[in-house]
């Protein structure tokens, strides 16, 4: 038992953890870098499928993760030791123990774990996430919820969070709150997202939307829809905003409140993301070379290119294609 819940994975073997862990959450990468005697995967579980409750480590070394999404759940992850480092398009998170970060349901994931990094994870369905919160925020347009990597919590969010995940964890177990039926667990699941809307003081985009003069969110929608339909064509600020059906300097505002970027910065990340795909997919055997990729989604800068790509994604341009 860790925590009070059971463990279902303990290996040292990388190829087996991520076959393992694979299946509970999703299809990922896993490498591990440096000492690989230093690797073991500990996962276990608790709670119920709606609301379920887990602790994952991988051991004292460095271990990266790239995820894929997890389409049906959100994860609310609080860290308990060790360093955590978190990469996608919406931005980049440090960890230290105390602090959580949320993991959407639409969203790939670049996971770095150092120096026994363990983590408490609740997952909670995409369905029941997005009805709390249209259900506490009175907000309809919940699908469009999103925790932006760049938006921090408050500290005083962060502590309340943490006691809510705290508490989650000390009744998960067998005899715990969380197996005393399904109407119990829905309060203890509103309860959690309650604390993050709180904790992020409108940094959810749903809880955002809505107020006198604010641009609602299927402006924001429209605008996403239209980048990436057209991220391969020569598109302007004011081919976005038309599409938004919004003037550019609100189009520019609603990206700032609702996404916390700007409209081409979003559609940079976008192109960066579909040549990350393309390298992926490509090979150094079959000819293909890094400019080819990076020319072909307009990136006309190729050191510029791979220091953006370093950034977003963790590794070199030329490292994915060659591992691929």
């Amino acid at each position: 038992m860790i925590h009070g819940l059971r463990i279902r994975t303990d290996t040292s073997d990388p190829d087996e953890a991520r076959a393992r862990i694979s299946a509970v959450y999703c299809p990922h990468r896993l490498t591990v870098r440096g000492n690989s005697a230093a690797f073991r995967a500990r996962h276990a579980e608790g709670g119920s499928s709606g609301l379920g409750v887990y602790s994952l480590s991988y051991g004292s070394g460095v271990t990266l993760l790239e995820s894929s999404t997890f389409d049906d759940f959100v994860l609310v992850s609080l860290q308990i030791g060790g360093r955590l480092g978190v990469r996608a398009a919406s931005g980049e998170r440090r960890l230290v123990p105390g602090e959580h970060v949320v993991l959407d349901a639409h969203t790939a994931y670049q996971l770095r774990w150092e120096e026994n990094c363990n983590l408490f994870h609740v997952r909670i369905p995409r369905a029941a996430f997005e009805a709390s919160v249209g259900e506490l925020t009175g907000v309809g347009e919940a699908d469009l919820v999103r925790f932006p990597l760049r938006r921090h919590p408050s500290k005083q969010g962060t502590v309340a969070v943490a006691k809510v995940m705290r508490f989650l964890l000390a009744n998960a177990g067998p005899n715990g709150l969380l197996s005393s039926g399904a109407l119990l667990r829905a309060q203890l699941r509103r309860m959690l997202v309650a604390s993050l809307i709180e904790a992020y003081c409108g940094g959810c985009d749903a809880a955002a939307a809505g107020s006198s003069g604010d641009v609602r969110p299927p402006a924001v929608r429209r605008a996403i829809a239209y980048i990436e339909e057209s991220v391969a064509e020569d598109v302007q600020i004011s081919d976005v905003a038309a599409a938004a059906r919004l003037s550019t300097r609100a189009l520019q505002e609603a990206f700032r409140r609702h996404l916390d970027t700007t409209p081409m910065a979003y559609l940079k990340s976008v192109r960066l993301a579909r040549a990350h795909a393309d390298l992926r997919r490509s090979s150094v055997e079959e000819g293909t070379t890094v400019a080819a990729i990076a020319y072909r989604w307009g990136f006309g800068n190729l050191g510029r290119f791979a220091a953006d790509y370093r950034r977003e994604f963790g590794r070199s341009p030329s490292e994915v294609l060659r591992a691929s």
